[in-house]
């Protein structure tokens, strides 16, 4: 499914995540500007969701709204914890490289390069201000009408019934069906993102993994196994063994 599609179908779901005071017009996750809103849980992943769980829209700056892209979290905290360590692992490199006030002194006086001094002085303006996002919590948000701390945790619910049982969260579900199925948490997860529901991604997935292990008796299975997901997508009824028959006949 489409981003596009998803928002039409499932946007009004979402609530406001309003932010009180000072943070108003800040990024909820970094203090940053805010000039975008983050879904959470994922609009791609809200097919998959029960319409009672608390969705929302998050005010965040461009940045924390493209890391936080389509992962899923179980709760606001988790979700805050993920994008603070995708930040700081972004800019690891500048953070590790700090000048302090008597250093840049000392460089004033020993260089005679102003521009080198003005490139150092605003390099350690950037790592202050990258430290200042990742040490940055809302102080107050309301949400519905109900007003949080930073400190408080919100109950999502985001809960799942699959294979006739209820999962508290997506995570738990995707875990179950890894292990039942043996297949890797991280396609699962690719394949809801694409609209699938998770029983309709164990299937799809399955379906590929016999579509390669036949394409593999041919003399070029890759390309092989790629023309025989072209078929299967044309041809959503066909079985593997009739893929393989329609395909020995192009």
């Amino acid at each position: 499914m489409r981003r596009s599609q998803a928002l039409r179908i499932y946007n009004t779901r979402y609530n406001h995540l309003h932010q009180r005071g000072c943070d108003r017009f800040k990024c909820f996750y970094c203090g940053d500007t805010s000039v975008e809103l983050d879904h959470f849980p994922p609009i791609t992943l809200a097919h998959i969701i029960s319409d009672k769980a608390l969705h929302l829209l998050i005010p965040s700056c461009s940045e924390c709204n493209s890391l936080l892209g389509t992962s899923l979290q179980d709760s606001l905290s988790e979700r805050i914890t993920y994008l603070k360590t995708r930040l700081e692992h972004k800019y690891r490199k500048v953070l590790s490289s700090t000048w302090t006030k008597e250093e840049l002194e000392q460089w004033k006086a020993d260089s005679p390069d102003s521009r080198l001094l003005s490139t150092i002085k605003n390099f350690s303006k950037s790592t202050q201000f990258i430290t200042e996002r990742l040490s940055y919590y809302t102080k107050e948000y309301e949400i519905k009408g109900c007003v949080y701390r930073n400190t408080e945790e919100v109950s999502l619910d985001i809960g799942i019934y699959y294979d006739d049982k209820f999962f508290e969260s997506v995570h738990l579900a995707v875990a179950y069906a890894s292990n039942t199925y043996s297949i890797r948490k991280d396609l699962i997860i690719k394949k809801l993102n694409k609209g699938f529901t998770l029983e309709q991604a164990i299937t799809r997935l399955q379906f590929e993994f016999n579509l390669r292990l036949e394409s593999k008796k041919f003399e070029h299975p890759v390309r092989t196994y790629n023309a025989l997901l072209q078929l299967a997508d044309d041809n959503p009824l066909l079985s593997v063994y009739e893929l393989i028959e329609k395909y020995k006949t192009l």
